[in-house]
């Protein structure tokens, strides 16, 4: 059974589009395995992944790889402060 989740994304002031090409990496395809979609927010959060993987630990794994982005030009400056993951439970009976 495969585990859903939400991560959600802060950047570096000033290199919020850069992490969300990064997230993004192509019109349709993605980078990273197991992103299904990425959204651009005007929240406190820059961006919220949507992402899938076999356990929880999967979805750890991806979160890793969001935090290890770096800017373009430089591979010493990491440009992803935070996220934090919010797992998807399973719908029940009865859910809408």
């Amino acid at each position: 059974m495969t585990v859903e989740a939400f991560i959600h994304v802060k950047a570096v002031s000033g290199q919020e589009m850069e992490v969300v090409r990064q997230l993004a990496a192509g019109k349709k395809t993605f980078d990273i395995k197991g992103m299904k979609e990425v959204y651009r927010t005007s929240t406190d959060w820059d961006a919220i992944v949507h992402v899938e993987a076999d356990d929880l630990q999967g979805i750890y794994d991806i979160e890793a790889q969001i935090l290890s982005f770096e800017a373009k030009n430089s591979k010493a400056i990491k440009i992803v402060t935070a996220t934090k993951v919010h797992p998807c439970v399973p719908k029940t009976r009865g859910d809408p």
